[in-house]
């Protein structure tokens, strides 16, 4: 039985019922190579046992969206309720956050991102699903412990990145979303003196206020947020935020957050 844990993938396409046909003929995946384009292929015979452990464990597990770690790796399990029966898309994750270095940026963008690291506000990171947007953010996370130290709450559904743990000058908490309530948690890490707070995505008002109020209050919040353009990912943000409040708090709070 070959391993899905060996194969070079970024998404990886299960139904759940498939009335006596085989596995194989309607389980798909996406070549890691080709994630920004459109090519998915058939996964193999030699994957198949190891993709039926995966789909019957996530059947028990009951959870339409979820992080689940198999076999050493971590993936995003999303829940496709299809007309003609029901999906699971699991993203592969990694076992190491990846350095800004190693993200090919702009020269001259990395030492401007190392810079916001000693400032309190908001660094908000948008771009279409897929993009690689909690890919930079938790490196952006990692090199701010490492070089300036301190604390860091992450707040995610679910955990993508192995965050959590000590650092060359800080520690990380990295927390799960329950029940789909991102306020919740988010008010929590002012408990936590946390210098630095990490929101894996911005859905509801609700954790776009306090996102923006932890901003004003001397943290460094880093979000993401789903928005192929950055002026419509600032006016979601302002709309979201002024659902909880008035729209022109709403976007005095967007002024006064952002770096």
């Amino acid at each position: 039985m070959a391993r899905l844990a060996d194969l070079d993938f970024s998404d990886l396409y299960l139904p759940i019922n498939y009335e006596g046909e085989t596995l194989e003929r309607f389980a798909w995946y996406r070549p890691r190579a080709s994630s920004g384009g459109r090519s998915i292929a058939h996964l193999g015979p030699e994957h198949l046992m190891d993709a039926e452990n995966v789909k019957n464990i996530l059947i028990n597990a009951n959870r339409q969206d979820l992080g689940l770690e198999y076999d050493g790796i971590r993936y995003r399990v999303a829940y496709v309720p299809d007309i003609n029966g029901p999906w699971f898309v699991m993203r592969k994750g990694t076992d190491k956050i990846p350095t800004l270095a190693s993200l090919n940026l702009p020269k001259r963008l990395v030492p401007a991102l190392m810079s916001l690291g000693r400032s309190f506000g908001l660094i908000l990171i948008s771009g279409s699903p897929g993009a690689g947007k909690t890919t930079l953010a938790s490196a952006l996370l990692r090199e701010y412990l490492d070089f300036y130290g301190n604390v860091a709450v992450t707040i995610e559904d679910p955990p993508e990145l192995p965050l959590s743990g000590m650092y060359q000058k800080g520690i990380c908490f990295q927390m799960e979303v329950e029940n789909d309530d991102w306020e919740t948690p988010i008010k929590s890490a002012f408990r936590y003196a946390a210098r630095y707070i990490f929101v894996g995505e911005i859905r509801d008002p609700g954790a776009a206020l306090e996102a923006l109020r932890a901003c004003i209050r001397g943290h460094l919040v880093i979000a993401t947020i789903h928005s192929s353009k950055i002026e419509e990912a600032v006016e979601v943000m302002a709309s979201m935020a002024s659902q909880r409040t008035s729209a022109v708090s709403g976007n005095v709070l967007l002024a006064d957050g952002f770096l």
